[in-house]
């Protein structure tokens, strides 16, 4: 089992939403640029992405708390894979692909990601207020590659997830205002 601090990971995921929204006040032809050397979505799409995936889990996470759910699993562990990104913190480049529903349209608006922060600040804040029964709780949901995760790994899970969209956008924007100098 990986020791996993979850009041640290969520103030750390709280700094990241903090750095989101710095990426949204990037002027537009930065937020919007595509680098295809380092991705084929822009800043704002990969910062849409880490948020349309950080309400996801923070929903999961609720249903988990819950335990009212049957899709909630009673046993189960993550995979090898799974244990790699836990334990190191990093996902590798260029391997993963995301479910559709969160996938970020190349159309996606600053507009867009701010509305969507506005349930992930609520969200947040509930599962910060929570997080020591957080835990005790023993069910599982699973993940479509990485296994099945507990609270805890979920919440690990979700910090290493929007750091790697976050270093991916900030690549862009740099790689952007090099061209531009």
């Amino acid at each position: 089992m990986i020791p996993i601090l979850i009041e640290r990971e969520l103030k750390k995921l709280a700094e990241d939403i903090g750095t989101i929204r710095g990426i949204l006040a990037w002027p537009e032809p930065r937020l919007y640029t595509v680098e295809e050397d380092l991705s084929l979505w822009s800043p704002v799409q990969q910062v849409h992405h880490a948020a349309l995936v950080v309400r996801a889990v923070l929903e999961r996470i609720e249903v988990l708390y819950a335990d009212e759910s049957p899709e909630i699993l009673r046993s189960g562990r993550p995979t090898g894979r799974g244990y790699a990104v836990l334990l190191f913190g990093r996902i590798p480049r260029g391997r993963g692909r995301s479910p559709e529903p969160y996938i970020s349209p190349p159309e996606t608006t600053r507009a867009e990601v701010e509305e969507l922060l506005k349930t992930v600040d609520k969200q947040l804040q509930v599962a910060v207020e929570r997080a020591r029964y957080l835990y005790d709780v023993k069910g599982r949901w699973p993940h479509p590659v990485l296994g099945a995760f507990n609270c805890a790994e979920w919440v690990r899970f979700l910090r290493v997830h929007t750091d790697h969209h976050l270093e991916i956008a900030e690549q862009i924007g740099e790689k952007h205002l090099e061209r531009q100098a």
